[in-house]
């Protein structure tokens, strides 16, 4: 279970890096390990659509040091 573990995280580090070298916010991956940009390209390479992954970074914090003293009220 632990390697199935890392390698979720892997995959979820490779996506980033897709997903921020191709400035979207949205990567998919398929069982192959094959990531895509393109909803569509993802699903057609797959016969279980169920297989492919989707990664969404379009809410992560970029800079978490600005949130924490928002809340703080230092703004």
């Amino acid at each position: 279970m632990a390697k199935k573990d890392t390698t979720a995280k892997t995959m979820a580090v490779k996506a980033k890096e897709i997903a921020e070298a191709n400035g979207v916010s949205v990567v998919y991956a398929n069982s192959k390990g094959e990531f895509f940009t393109v909803k569509n390209y993802a699903l057609n390479s797959e016969k279980d659509k169920k297989n492919v992954q989707t990664f969404d970074f379009g809410n992560a914090v970029e800079d978490v040091e600005e949130i924490d003293k928002i809340e703080a009220g230092d703004e």
